[in-house]
């Protein structure tokens, strides 16, 4: 993938992340209790720190022969899932069954993300940066 779409789905991440921390801070405050709005407060700090991760994906990729297709395409299946599992679970006592689903989904999404920079990390120490 160019760097160019890279750092173009980081801002679009980076938007999103401000607005559900948004949405969190002035419309769920008194809607969710303080555990469920932690939880959607931790949603919302991970697709910030994916989002800021594509865009250091994004430079150190620009101009270089290492492509993170693959890496990329792991880290950001595990921001999708992390984050948005953290959003759904925050939901637990308002709709217990979105909840679950949400708590299944995170742990799985900290999983694709630690295994896709671990790839990236193995990708550039085998093929070093011009």
């Amino acid at each position: 993938m160019k760097p160019k779409n890279i750092a173009f789905i980081a801002f679009i991440l980076l938007a999103l992340s401000i607005a559900t921390g948004a949405i969190g801070a002035h419309i769920l405050k008194d809607k969710l209790c303080s555990s469920c709005l932690t939880t959607f407060e931790t949603g919302a700090k991970y697709n910030l720190y994916g989002a800021l991760s594509l865009l250091s994906i994004a430079a150190l990729s620009a101009g270089s022969r290492i492509y993170f297709s693959w890496s990329l395409a792991i880290v950001l299946l595990g921001i999708i899932l992390f984050s948005g599992g953290c959003y759904l679970s925050a939901f637990r006592e308002i709709y217990p069954y979105m909840g679950q689903t949400g708590s299944k989904m995170a742990p799985f999404g900290g999983v694709f993300m630690i295994a896709g920079y671990l790839i990236m990390a193995l990708q550039i120490y085998r093929h070093p940066l011009k």
